[in-house]
């Protein structure tokens, strides 16, 4: 298997994620989101709360790697 950097940080990110044990948050501050992998991934742990994302990036507002948020 090939080791990426976005695929390394796709790991670490979801191992973070997945030991994150808080009740849901009304609100999420996402800094640094890039394209918003991250912040689908809140949104499906935690989909009652408003997820903000921040970030310079050259990717449109509402959209990912994958499509549209």
């Amino acid at each position: 298997m090939k080791l990426t950097v976005a695929s390394w940080d796709f790991r670490v990110a979801h191992w973070g994620l997945s030991r994150l044990n808080i009740p849901e948050p009304s609100e999420i501050a996402e800094l640094g989101c890039g394209g918003g992998r991250n912040i689908r991934d809140l949104l499906e742990k935690y989909p009652a709360s408003h997820v903000t994302g921040l970030d310079y990036s050259p990717l449109p507002q509402g959209h990912d790697s994958f499509g549209t948020l």
